[in-house]
């Protein structure tokens, strides 16, 4: 049986998205390898940095002073619809109570947002650039 060449065209257009979508999704390993490194906000300076380490703690510095070190894990989830999402857990090695939620809205080479819920209970977003 032969179909007809727009029913072919759409399954070639089906399948090259498909792979599209599958190239770009990032593994929970891959967000963990590709966090490692020391990142700055955009609205700061180096003096003011993260450095997310590969023992999976993080050290925060304020004006070139070790502030406080956490460690740090990544969780893969799903949202209804089916796309796959990353958050990120920050806990204090001193003090279990100081912790920091967030959602990895992109996580590139370059750059880093982080999403997280501020004290009034807006949703805020930090852009960082890896250094």
């Amino acid at each position: 049986m032969k179909y007809p060449d727009i029913f072919n065209g759409t399954i070639n257009m089906m399948v090259i998205i498909t792979i599209s979508l599958l190239s770009t999704l990032q593994t929970q390993t891959d967000v963990e390898e590709l966090i490692q490194g020391t990142w700055v906000s955009e609205e700061s300076s180096f003096q003011d940095r993260t450095v997310f380490k590969e023992d999976f703690t993080v050290e925060s510095y304020i004006d070139n002073e070790l502030y406080k070190t956490y460690t740090w894990s990544i969780e893969e989830g799903q949202t209804p619809s089916g796309l796959i999402e990353h958050s990120l857990t920050l806990i204090n090695i001193n003090d279990s109570g100081d912790a920091y939620h967030y959602l990895i809205d992109t996580l590139t080479e370059e750059r880093m947002v982080l999403e997280y819920m501020d004290p009034v209970g807006r949703i805020s977003r930090t852009a960082y650039a890896r250094q």
